[in-house]
């Protein structure tokens, strides 16, 4: 019979920044996307929908701040208790230390721990410095860290790529294998911003990262110890399976259907429950 080892709520891209001036900044956030270069017309009409949804009232929750507020609602008033949350990046909107302040009061009402990956819409060194305590130095936010038995790897998609070309440098995929092949057998989770698979769907294929075959190249070397890669970034929920490895992905929080899931671990298996508020 399995035993459970790990319970953790998975969340991520809550986009959090100051709520004054909001409108303001969405409208010229729109203005910018006309004039927008590099992107194929079918994904900036996706990207311009969403914007337009959020400016109009459509959204569940009126601003980000209200959104991962009642998210922390949600979570705290869980009856399994978790023992911790793990945030998968774009944590908040524009990367601004200002918003790292916010974020560090809203998540300071947490009844857990939280783990954070980074995302694009983030800044590494404001991070750092703004809820970390760490000097704030451009450098890639890749670590790992055991809780209760499994090891968990958080890997940065974000900091080393320019523009919309996120990638995992040599470098870093030379860290993952030697986390990955420790020699160590306790379960392996890992985390990752961007998703490293292929989507099937044009649009969102558009925003992964550059080089997933790379990566899963090396999460395969992990074998059965991997219990799942999680990610968020594309602000829906997936799930995919590919060549042995599980791959899921949250929603949004601040968007028409925010969410989150809670995972268990457990000596033999891996569960995935999804919650929307």
């Amino acid at each position: 019979m399995s035993e459970i080892l790990v319970r953790f709520a998975h969340i991520s891209d809550t986009h959090i920044e100051p709520e004054a001036g909001t409108r303001e900044r969405r409208l010229a956030t729109l203005e910018r996307l006309k004039y927008m270069a590099g992107f194929p017309p079918a994904v900036l009409a996706e990207i311009i929908k969403h914007q337009e949804a959020a400016l109009n009232g459509h959204y569940p929750y009126p601003t980000a701040v209200k959104a991962s507020e009642a998210l922390v609602a949600a979570l705290n008033a869980l009856e399994t208790p978790l023992d911790f949350v793990l945030h998968t990046g774009d944590v908040v909107n524009h990367g601004d230390a200002d918003q790292y302040v916010e974020t560090a009061r809203i998540f300071g009402g947490l009844n857990y721990p939280i783990r954070y990956a980074v995302g694009n819409h983030d800044k590494v060194e404001n991070l750092y410095a703004g809820l970390l305590d760490k000097p704030a130095e451009k450098i890639a936010y890749d670590y790992s860290f055991a809780q209760n038995g499994v090891k968990f790897v958080c890997v940065d998609s974000a900091t080393n790529g320019e523009g919309i070309n996120w990638f995992v440098t040599q470098e870093q995929l030379a860290w993952l294998e030697a986390e990955l092949t420790d020699g160590g057998d306790q379960p392996l989770v890992v985390a990752i911003h961007h998703p490293p698979f292929q989507i099937h769907i044009d649009w969102l294929d558009f925003f992964i990262v550059k080089n997933w075959p790379e990566i899963q190249t090396v999460l395969q070397k992990a074998g059965p110890r991997l219990r799942g890669v999680f990610s968020g970034h594309v602000h829906t929920p997936i799930t995919c399976q590919r060549n042995g490895v599980l791959y899921s992905v949250v929603p949004e929080v601040f968007s028409h259907a925010p969410g989150y899931s809670v995972v268990t671990v457990t000596t033999e298996d891996i569960h995935i429950q999804r919650y929307t508020f």
